[in-house]
C-alpha cells in the first residue's frame, strides 16, 4: 500500500515541475503570462519509483535548457537596456534656426 502510495505521490511532484517548466517557458513567449503560485518542494518519503526515473531525467533535461534560455534572454534585456539607457543620456542637438516655411 505505501509503495502505490509513493508512486502517486511522486507522479504528482513530477506533475508539478512539469507545470511549472511550462509556466516558465511561457514566461519566455509571452509579455504577460499568467502567474501560478509559488512552487514549494513536496515532502516525499522513499525512493523515486524506478519506472518514474526517465520522466524525471526528461524534466531535468528541459529544466536545464530552460536555465540556458533564461540566461540568454536575460542577457538580451541588458544588452537592450544599455543601449536605451546610452541613447536617453544623449542630449538632442538644439536647432540652429527656425524653418517656418514648411
Amino acid at each position: 500500500m505505501a509503495r502505490g502510495r509513493d508512486h502517486r505521490a511522486w507522479s504528482a511532484a513530477l506533475d508539478r515541475l512539469e507545470q511549472e517548466l511550462v509556466l516558465v517557458e511561457r514566461l519566455l513567449l509571452e509579455a504577460d503570462p499568467e502567474v501560478g503560485e509559488p512552487w514549494e518542494a513536496p515532502v516525499l518519503l522513499g525512493r523515486m519509483p524506478m519506472d518514474l526515473v526517465p520522466r524525471a531525467q526528461e524534466i531535468q533535461r528541459r529544466q536545464v535548457e530552460l536555465h540556458r534560455r533564461l540566461a540568454e534572454a536575460m542577457q538580451s534585456n541588458r544588452r537592450h537596456q544599455a543601449v536605451a539607457d546610452r541613447a536617453h543620456q544623449l542630449a538632442p542637438t538644439p536647432p540652429a534656426y527656425l524653418d517656418t516655411t514648411a
